[in-house]
């Protein structure tokens, strides 16, 4: 992570903080308050949060995995009302995805992961530009809750709408439009709260590697999400074939939103001998939105949308056994920026492979840490079923 990287990140979160912090303290105060209530004695409460025929937890293993990843960020612009049969109009921003490697780190409930992109080749540089991109996640996993965290970075992007260019579809070298000074930088933070009610579904036996589902089981789920974005570029949003078809802003050169969602939603882990597993995820629900639109001659536009605007989609294959594991994972987020005379989606596709090792992790910290009362509030000492 470089000092500018750094530097990019700490002022996107400044930009935004009065409206973050607020949100972000009332979600974490939110997911307190009901691992407080779970925690709570019941007669008809199991010794044990989640049901160990169906849910090996392993909180003694420090779970280490290294990944390879593309993460496919598109911008793509139509404006309302004027069309053209050449699709003058339709402006298909896209990163030039390359192959990005990582690591990550996973204990009990925390999870960590750092990685950076690779470079493209020659050839894919001149056809479509060259994304530098940055990425940071945090995650928190509690007895029914799931906290995330992230920061994304990309400058570079690149017009996939070739035909307004006179290109044909045949054509191999296609020298796609390239903005180089366009970039998207994004923080968010997501919520998680799953029903369970029968304790049987583990969501961090599919993606964070610290728990392994044996049965197959599933959820209802709800997510609470708040991001700030901010999407510019000095030269220019609107390449000059299309600024016609954008009379209201033809010379736009930032885009900024503010964005607060609740999405309800399903989760189902399919499990086949112990250790082959699926997981399907899908929510989708109303977010409200706060935008700005910057234009070099009209000068700023504000404005505030509510709508059913967000989706989320994820979805993991692979093998999990009583150490190693391995799988593919396929990740999906939606959201619709629209105005009276623009629509415009943001889509984040990141797919990836995944192995890792759980290797054992009983020392002076841990134990302190599992011994911390504060760490445990949301839920009772487990024992690891080390049988499976």
């Amino acid at each position: 992570m470089t000092f500018l990287d750094f530097k990019n990140c700490l002022a996107l979160i400044m930009f935004y903080h009065k409206k973050i912090i607020v949100v972000i303290a009332l979600v974490l105060l939110a997911g307190t308050s009901f691992c407080q209530v779970d925690s709570l004695p019941s007669k008809k409460r199991k010794s044990s949060y989640l049901d160990t025929n169906y849910v090996v937890r392993y909180k003694d293993r420090l779970v280490v995995s290294l990944y390879q990843s593309t993460r496919n960020y598109k911008f793509d612009m139509s404006p309302i009302g004027l069309k053209d049969s050449s699709g003058a109009d339709l402006i298909k921003y896209s990163t030039n995805s390359n192959l990005g490697t990582g690591i990550g780190f996973d204990y009990d409930k925390i999870s960590f992961s750092i990685g950076r992109s690779t470079p493209g080749t020659e050839k894919e540089i001149r056809q479509k530009g060259k994304t530098s991109s940055f990425n940071l996640a945090f995650s928190l996993n509690g007895k029914r809750h799931r906290i995330e965290t992230f920061y994304r970075s990309y400058m570079g992007f690149y017009d996939s709408n070739y035909g307004k260019f006179g290109y044909q579809a045949n054509d191999t070298n296609i020298i796609h439009y390239q903005n180089p000074r366009m970039s998207v930088k994004e923080f968010r933070t997501k919520f998680f709260w799953y029903f369970n009610k029968k304790r049987r579904f583990s969501y961090a036996a599919a993606y964070s590697n610290t728990q392994r589902q044996l049965k197959s089981a599933g959820t209802f789920l709800v997510a609470a999400n708040v991001y700030g974005l901010v999407v510019k570029s000095d030269t220019g949003l609107i390449p000059y074939p299309s600024r016609p078809f954008y009379p209201e802003s033809p010379d736009l050169i930032r885009v900024r939103s503010i964005g607060f969602s609740f999405k309800p939603g399903f989760s189902y882990n399919l499990v086949l001998f112990k250790r082959l597993f699926a997981n399907v995820t899908f929510l989708w629900g109303p977010e409200l939105q706060f935008r700005k639109f910057s234009d070099t001659d009209r000068g700023d536009k504000k404005s505030a949308a509510f709508g059913f605007s967000e989706a989320e989609f994820r979805g993991s294959i692979g093998y999990n056994g009583k150490y190693l594991y391995f799988y593919y994972f396929l990740m999906s987020d939606l959201n619709r920026i629209s105005t009276k005379t623009i629509f415009i989606d943001k889509t984040l596709i990141y797919q990836g492979g995944v192995i890792g090792y759980r290797f054992k992790f009983n020392n002076k910290f841990s134990k302190w840490l599992q011994a911390n009362k504060y760490y445990n509030i949301d839920r009772k000492s487990t024992r690891l079923n080390s049988s499976h």
